[in-house]
């Protein structure tokens, strides 16, 4: 039988928010970056500096068309313990994974 997905009851700022996603599902955030982190690294071949380089793009943009996406991944970084942009690059997993086959 398939595990479903955990609901949570988030509310506040969108910063608070991820706050509290990042602490309620600290362990699934921590498992999601290890599995997505060995995709990047072997399958796109991006390292790891590279990979927070492209993120740190996407964040500039994230913040200035979407704050509060933004603020809300940094509330799930800080509520995790991961860094912003490895935050930032599982939200943007797919722009980096499918540029590098493109």
């Amino acid at each position: 039988m398939a595990q479903s997905l955990p609901l949570l009851d988030l509310d506040g700022s969108p910063r608070d928010q991820g706050l509290q996603h990042g602490k309620a599902a600290k362990d699934r955030i921590a498992h999601n970056m290890s599995l997505y982190f060995r995709r990047f690294t072997e399958w796109a071949k991006v390292p790891a500096d590279e990979l927070r380089r492209r993120a740190d793009a996407y964040r500039r943009v994230i913040e200035e068309t979407n704050p509060d996406y933004a603020a809300a991944m940094e509330g799930i970084a800080a509520g995790s313990g991961q860094a912003l942009l490895d935050v930032v690059a599982i939200n943007v997993r797919y722009e980096i994974l499918y540029s590098e086959f493109a």
